[in-house]
Formats: C-alpha cells, structure tokens, sequence
C-alpha cells in the first residue's frame, strides 16, 4: 500500500493510482497544453507534487490547482504543492500568483475549490 493509501485511512488509491488521476485531470482542462507532474512520497507519510503544467493564462493554472485539489481531497494535507505554470510566453506563475502561500498543501486547495 502507498502512503496516499495509509494517509487516506485505506481508501484503496495506490501512489500510482493517484497519480493517474493528477495528471488524467490537469490534461482534461481546456487551457492546458502539457504537464510534467511527478507526486513523490516519503517515509513519514507526507509527499510533494512538482512539476509544471503548460497553460494558455492564470486562470488555466489556477483551474490546474483546483484539480489538484479535488484529487488529493482534505486528506491532502501532508502533501506540499510546487507545481507551477508556465504561460506560453514563458512567463513562470506560481500559487503566490492566485492566492495562496508559496506551497500550499492538496487540503488547502481542497478548501478553497469544494
């Protein structure tokens, strides 16, 4: 069993499987072009998300992180976002830019986005 898994009470999503479906729901938002998101986990339970996802404005980044948040649920707090956006001038946006504190965790965007 993942950490998602025991950090969930036994809600039966591999580290693999929710992964999936991170990135099966940014790729599924309009004003996204590419992704390279990667959920890493540790030993003592918590996890982070890196990576960037290629959005055509803001607002596509900050649908991303709602996704973010319906996938990693409350129960996400022991996991640190640090993904951020890159428009398609290159211009790097990141949580700061909508809102929130530099790495807010999957239940803080759980909050803001249910």
């Amino acid at each position: 069993m993942g950490w998602m898994t025991r950090l969930l009470g036994g809600s039966g999503r591999s580290d693999a499987q929710v992964q999936a479906q991170l990135v099966s729901a940014v790729r599924a938002l309009p004003g996204v072009t590419d992704q390279d998101l990667l959920l890493r986990t540790d030993a003592s339970g918590g996890g982070s998300l890196r990576g960037h996802v290629a959005v055509a404005d803001a607002a596509s980044f900050e649908q991303a992180l709602a996704a973010f948040g319906r996938v990693l649920g409350r129960d996400g707090s022991r996991v640190a976002v640090y993904a951020v956006g890159r428009l398609p001038d290159g211009t790097v946006i990141g949580p700061t830019d909508v809102g929130f504190r530099s790495r807010p965790s999957g239940a803080e965007l759980h909050e803001r986005y249910s």
